[in-house]
């Protein structure tokens, strides 16, 4: 983990402070508006830092209404529904 600071199991609480987090260097902080606490990634939006962080804790939150499928990302779901149901 790359800051020991802060520790919160809301998710939506997590990428508040790794926007705003001054225990982690930005090189670039004009690109890398939000940084991972846990590892390296940076991204540049508020749902890609979302999708990132789920990955860390399992979560899937975006579920199928067709089938069993669930997902991080809510752009894979959309994916899943129109490849594997044909529906745009």
């Amino acid at each position: 983990m790359h800051c020991s600071v802060f520790e919160c199991s809301n998710v939506e609480e997590v990428i508040t402070h790794c926007e705003s987090c001054s225990h982690m260097p930005r090189t670039k902080s004009y690109k890398q508006r939000y940084m991972c606490i846990m590892c390296s990634y940076c991204g540049y939006q508020r749902a890609q830092m979302r999708g990132h962080l789920f990955s860390h804790t399992g979560l899937k939150p975006y579920r199928c209404e067709h089938c069993q499928f669930s997902s991080a990302r809510n752009s894979d779901l959309l994916k899943h529904v129109r490849i594997k149901h044909g529906i745009v």
